[in-house]
């Protein structure tokens, strides 16, 4: 009973972050931040369709699911913390630096809430400190596997899951336009999902639902905001992870959680939104610059072709947001200066990788 007692004893005891640790042992830690994670993002992608049908309700199903996931990676994160096992100094700051920024946000965007009594818009300084904050969160937990984890296909497997959920973390704020022209066409139509208490709450008219689910987002930020967000992600990732097709990997598992939550909504009488496929085309493109090593320019060229081009014609079949030709000029110089920058500093992030 001594030895077991003293095992336990030094298993738990408080170390320094250390990278000496099994195979089995980093796959069971980082699978429970992957678990916790796709829990996190789970519950928030509920969320933003649960509030265009129901009213704010702090213990409503997808916050629950949030909280599960939150909690898992709270208890993950104190335990990497106290022994060390599985961790490296740097990330986890970066994961600690997330939750702060996480746990301050929360009661924050509850109270923001209860005073508004509603609030669609995913673009509020409350939200975008949930999502910053999971997005810190995952750069630690990305930055400690790469250091930690043995080159080799188990490597590139978690990696991919991880960027995917950054990528989800990008793409989230554009969720407010995704359901929200699909809700306003639901509405003008008489066939909203909403509530009865969300409508009048928000009006009960075309104006006072197009305020709240459309108008109090600029119509340019959506394309804008896409492009080069996204873009700049995937070239980031396909850099650091090494791997051939990292950003056709991550675009089509982002499509592929998109598409499964749409179709689960679906079958509970839940709003639906918009899914951006134009990002499929763009993560190959990112790969096959990457493999013929393209310039900047080129590749910011052919990234706006496929992103506006895909959405002239997906918008032929589908309601989307807008995608106002005349923003392409802005969104191709942002993103060629967003690619320029990190040609010139990506000596920098190899280094801090180390792959």
């Amino acid at each position: 009973m001594t030895a077991l007692s003293q095992h336990w004893r030094d298993y738990f005891a408080r170390g320094k972050p250390t990278g000496n640790v099994s195979v089995e042992t980093l796959r069971l830690i980082y699978g429970l931040w992957v678990v916790a994670f796709l829990l996190k993002h789970g519950g928030a992608a509920w969320d933003v369709t649960w509030h265009f049908r129901f009213l704010f309700d702090e213990f409503s199903p997808p916050h629950n699911v949030n909280t599960v996931g939150t909690v898992l990676a709270l208890v993950v994160l104190v335990y990497q913390t106290w022994t060390g096992v599985a961790a490296t100094g740097r990330g986890l700051f970066l994961i600690w630096t997330g939750w702060i920024f996480f746990l301050v946000s929360a009661p924050l965007d509850i109270l923001n809430h209860n005073l508004n009594g509603i609030d669609l818009t995913t673009w509020s300084v409350t939200h975008f400190m949930l999502y910053t904050g999971t997005t810190l969160m995952l750069v630690g937990v990305l930055y400690s596997w790469h250091k930690l984890a043995p080159n080799g296909s188990l490597k590139i497997f978690y990696a991919v899951i991880i960027w995917t959920l950054l990528l989800d973390d990008v793409m989230f704020p554009l969720g407010q336009q995704e359901f929200g022209y699909i809700a306003y066409d639901a509405f003008l139509k008489g066939a909203s999902p909403a509530s009865r208490e969300l409508i009048d709450l928000a009006g009960n008219t075309a104006v006072g639902i197009a305020k709240y689910a459309v108008e109090n987002v600029p119509r340019w930020l959506y394309p804008i905001w896409m492009t080069v967000m996204a873009s700049l992600l995937f070239i980031v990732a396909r850099r650091i992870q090494g791997w051939a097709w990292t950003a056709t990997a991550m675009a089509s598992l982002y499509l592929a959680f998109r598409f499964t939550a749409q179709t689960i909504a679906a079958s509970f009488q839940f709003p639906q939104s918009f899914i951006p496929i134009m990002i499929l085309g763009a993560g190959i493109v990112i790969d096959l610059a990457a493999r013929f090593k393209w310039r900047s320019i080129l590749t910011a060229i052919i990234l706006i072709i496929v992103y506006y081009s895909g959405a002239a014609v997906v918008g032929r079949v589908t309601l989307m947001p807008d995608f106002d030709l005349w923003t392409a000029p802005i969104a191709f110089a942002l993103l060629w200066i967003g690619i320029e920058a990190w040609e010139r500093f990506r000596s920098h992030y190899e280094k801090s990788f180390s792959i």
